[in-house]
């Protein structure tokens, strides 16, 4: 097997970082729905059932993206584990945050040593 290249250690960073965000919007989907019966928007109440959705929203994309981000630190080096870094690193690409980082993540990603290490042809 190859030796760790570095841009592995920084896609564990950024999975980490990730995770913790998303593990956030578990917790505002959370607020959300205990404090949005009295939530108004400007003169417009909003409504009860709104707040419901919108909570539950955040909660269960926020528990399918942090459980994705925290197996990208742990996932074992393997040829299908490359391209789920692709994708983390693509859903990273919709956040203007995110961007300059993914994409130099990306640059790196894509070099021969890193397709080696996962045991992907270069």
């Amino acid at each position: 097997m190859s030796p760790t290249p570095g841009v592995v250690t920084w896609f564990r960073v950024y999975c980490g970082a990730l995770s913790l965000v998303y593990l956030g919007c578990i917790a505002g989907g959370m607020f959300v729905i205990v404090s949005g019966a009295g939530l108004h928007s400007g003169s417009d109440h909003v409504s009860r059932g709104f707040m419901l959705g919108y909570g539950a929203v955040l909660i269960v994309l926020g528990l399918g993206l942090s459980a994705a981000f925290a197996a990208g630190i742990f996932l074992p080096p393997k040829p299908w584990v490359w391209v789920y870094g692709i994708v983390l690193i693509a859903i990273g690409f919709m956040s203007a945050c995110c961007l300059p980082f993914c994409t130099a993540l990306l640059i790196f990603w894509l070099k021969p040593e890193a397709k080696a290490y996962f045991g992907r042809p270069a």
